[in-house]
């Protein structure tokens, strides 16, 4: 990943700008947590990672939906989606995707799946009565249903 010099330089500066700003006393009491200057850093680095992250998800999103209009009874589909949705943050979307999934043919991965996006939402008890479904559930859809869904550059999922 190339960096641009104008970021290069903004945090040049502004490791300076805290070095000027910091009183001996401070140095003395020097916590690395505390630095702006890293702070910054971790706040570039995680804007670019959400920024490809947000990029790839989207096109698979897109090619995964594609898919669905031409499968609309693949509970594999559903539950690749709402795995991609719960990594995105759409967690009810995610719910709906897994609860689909089940219709078609009831499976461990939507059952697991449904644990999780509960769980993110903070709804310890639903997540709990998934998960023990997904105990429970014998049912692993089985890769002849796993069609090859994603071609990011000639590379399947």
């Amino acid at each position: 990943m190339k960096i641009k010099y104008s970021t290069m330089l903004l945090a040049v500066l502004s490791f300076i700008t805290a070095c000027l700003s910091i009183s001996k006393a401070d140095q003395l009491e020097f916590d690395p947590s505390n630095d702006i200057v890293l702070q910054e850093l971790k706040d570039y680095k995680k804007q670019t990672y959400n920024a490809e992250f947000n990029k790839i998800g989207n096109r698979v999103l897109t090619q995964l939906n594609e898919r669905m209009q031409q499968h609309p009874d693949s509970a594999w589909i559903y539950v690749q989606r709402g795995w991609l949705y719960i990594s995105m943050g759409e967690q009810d979307k995610a719910i709906a995707d897994f609860n689909k999934s089940n219709e078609i043919m009831p499976n461990t991965s939507a059952y697991m799946g449904l644990g999780m996006a509960y769980n993110n939402k903070g709804d310890v008890n639903k997540a709990n009565e998934s998960y023990l479904k997904a105990m429970k559930t014998k049912s692993v859809l089985p890769s002849s249903m796993q069609p090859n869904v994603i071609d990011t550059e000639g590379q399947g999922l």
